[in-house]
């Protein structure tokens, strides 16, 4: 049986969409932060917050079948690599 102590847990932000023209704004990803306190003080000590967001801010792509819309941070693939490199090491926060 595994021990608490030895989970790995991820904690993605995803993508954003928005309009074309709108502002972009990046904020901390308060709520995951929130999430992995708690799963800390639960004793789960290997934890990744991975903000898409603020990883990737300037990757902005035209949202398909919408011409005034955006999505913009990390794309599938690279939280793939992220997720990949991390699994051969421990992030603790």
């Amino acid at each position: 049986m595994r021990k608490i102590e030895d989970l790995k847990i991820a904690l993605i932000s995803p993508r954003a969409v928005a309009a074309k023209h709108m502002i972009r704004r990046v904020q901390p990803p308060l709520g995951l932060c929130c999430v992995a306190a708690n799963l800390r003080d639960k004793g789960i000590k290997n934890i990744l917050i991975y903000d898409t967001i603020i990883e990737d801010y300037s990757d902005v792509r035209k949202l398909k079948d919408a011409d005034d819309m955006i999505t913009y941070g990390s794309s599938d693939d690279k939280i793939l690599k992220k997720l990949k490199s991390w699994e051969r090491k421990y992030v603790k926060i």
